[in-house]
């Protein structure tokens, strides 16, 4: 097996595509959400849809129970780290209902 070169079988990955992303890969994944999931620009209904698009499949990484998917290393949770606004408290909600004197 010696004489097998694999870049001579990257063409078959159309028929057999890899979930598996590279660093570099789930870097920019990483970087674009950070960038739409502000929560500023979550609190926006456009901005919200725009973090929703990007985040809708892997909200699993942040559901502790049945199915969650956080532990599991092929959903590249880390890289999904910034959907996270889209599931806890905006910071700015703290503070509101209380009483100022």
């Amino acid at each position: 097996l010696g004489h097998l070169d694999c870049k001579d079988y990257g063409v078959c990955g159309v028929l057999y595509p890899s979930s598996v992303k590279s660093t570099s890969e789930l870097f920019l994944i990483a970087k674009k959400i950070d960038k739409v999931c502000e929560e500023d620009l979550v609190n926006m209904p456009e901005g919200r849809a725009d973090c929703q698009a990007l985040c809708k499949d892997r909200l699993c990484c942040f559901d502790d129970g049945k199915y969650g998917c956080a532990n599991d290393p092929s959903q590249n949770c880390i890289a999904y780290a910034g959907c996270e606004t889209l599931v806890s408290t905006p910071k700015s909600y703290f503070g509101k209902n209380e009483k100022t004197t």
